[in-house]
């Protein structure tokens, strides 16, 4: 999927990406980025795969 960072909290390592379609938003923590030195920044455009955490919580 593909989409945009629509919020970022650098200080906790952890944002939510919005798809470019639909209206969902989709945690994402810094620790599943392929590129950890490169800082994610509000409006970023972002490739993406859904997934669910042991809880069974999604996430991006």
């Amino acid at each position: 999927m593909n989409g945009k960072i629509v919020e970022w909290n650098d200080q906790k390592g952890y944002g939510f990406i919005a798809p470019n379609f639909g209206n969902e938003r989709f945690f994402f923590h810094i620790k599943a980025l392929n590129t950890r030195n490169v800082r994610p920044k509000l409006n970023d455009v972002v490739s993406f795969e859904v997934t669910q955490d042991k809880q069974k919580r999604i996430n991006a």
